[in-house]
């Protein structure tokens, strides 16, 4: 009889033991940090105090957010736990703010037809909007530059980004010497 519980206990434990844990978090964007890069190299190199060619140049946009478990599921099924190796943790990352529009512009004319201020994006190779919103861990995208400015100088480029409920967050980058 004792043996016959010690077995029907370590079933329990297996069939129950084992889960799968389930974290879905939500996250909130609180402000956003632009880096310039000069990306001549095999490797991008933070664009301070060096000149940067035009069509080297690359932006990297980071997310700032706020991160909070909203809630922890543990699937407790037979089908589930019977055939698990291993506890495994899933993570999705829900965005409660949805980014509806990335833009790039600059302080100074960029050529005749893009004054300060006038949206870049057709001169960035951007990623699509929608992947600003997938769940993924990391916030960090990557712009890169498709054609330089018509004049070599000090630029200052702004991201600005719009979100769903109307608020719009905008980060600018240090000052960039942008050589032809």
């Amino acid at each position: 009889m004792k043996n016959y519980l010690i077995i029907l206990t370590y079933i329990s434990l297996l069939v129950t033991g084992c889960c799968s844990e389930r974290r879905n978090y939500c996250v909130t964007i609180n402000k956003t940090q632009v880096v310039a890069y000069n990306n001549n190299d095999a490797e991008p190199v933070l664009a301070n105090n060096t000149g940067v060619y035009g069509e080297a140049l690359m932006l990297e946009l980071n997310f700032h957010r706020n991160v909070a478990i909203c809630y922890n599921r543990i699937d407790n099924s037979f089908f589930t736990s019977a055939y698990a190796t291993s506890c495994k943790t899933i993570e999705d990352y829900n965005f409660d703010d949805s980014v509806t529009h990335v833009t790039i512009y600059a302080n100074k004319d960029y050529d005749a037809q893009h004054p300060a201020g006038a949206e870049l994006n057709i001169y960035f190779k951007m990623p699509d909007v929608s992947e600003f919103n997938q769940g993924k861990e990391s916030t960090t995208f990557r712009m890169y530059a498709l054609k330089a400015p018509e004049q070599s100088g000090e630029y200052i480029y702004t991201v600005r980004v719009l979100l769903a409920d109307g608020r719009t967050i905008e980060a600018p980058t240090e000052s960039v010497n942008i050589i032809q």
